[in-house]
């Protein structure tokens, strides 16, 4: 949203509009043929599925999963082994998004059988049940544990390293407005943009 602003700055005539869906829900828009000019996405795999409608794709950031838990952490979590104990509860995106597709990868990659009570429909989703107290803990991006300040308590587990996903951008093949698709991109790979995205938590190669 802050590069959008900015674009918007520089150019007076654009508006920016956002959608922040799931990745694989926005494939599925732009293949739809929804009226989109670029599509960002959090893993190679949701990217691939729009990609006869997409000009080339590239990597841009990427993020690993970290656990957070209410502020106060009333389970007393302290590293993915927990995601095993069925006495607390805990959530988890839904395989088809990318943050439940590096959930599992993680879980198989150590052998463990997680007792997850929740598969939300999105990283949000997964985060807010955290923040609200509905759970335990929550397998989330590192951006979204940073956007959520002290509301939640963070904590990294070195084993995340098993499943970093990639995000990529695109512009979409027909999109509308061509040039302001372009444009963002450039932005978003621009060292203004990486600032911006390694202030927000992502990692930048």
């Amino acid at each position: 949203e802050e590069l959008g602003t900015d674009l918007e700055e520089a150019n007076p005539s654009l508006e920016v509009t956002f959608n922040f869906a799931a990745s694989s829900a926005l494939a599925e828009q732009v293949n739809s043929g929804a009226p989109a000019d670029v599509l960002a996405t959090a893993s190679a795999a949701t990217m691939e599925q729009a990609a006869e409608n997409l000009d080339e794709a590239t990597t841009f950031a990427s993020n690993t999963l970290v656990i957070v838990t209410p502020a106060d952490n009333p389970g007393a979590v302290t590293g993915i082994t927990d995601f095993t104990n069925a006495d607390l509860r805990l959530a988890v995106c839904a395989v088809e998004v990318p943050c439940g597709a590096a959930s599992e990868k993680v879980f198989a990659a150590l052998g463990l059988t997680p007792a997850i009570d929740t598969y939300a429909e999105n990283v949000t989703a997964t985060l807010n049940l955290a923040v609200s107290g509905e759970v335990d803990a929550s397998l989330v991006y590192a951006t979204d544990a940073l956007s959520a300040g002290d509301t939640v308590t963070t904590i990294v587990f070195p084993e995340a390293v098993e499943a970093v996903n990639n995000n990529l951008i695109a512009a979409v093949t027909e999109a509308p407005n061509p040039a302001a698709a372009q444009a963002f991109i450039d932005l978003v790979l621009s060292p203004e943009g990486t600032a911006v995205l390694e202030a927000a938590g992502f990692t930048i190669e």
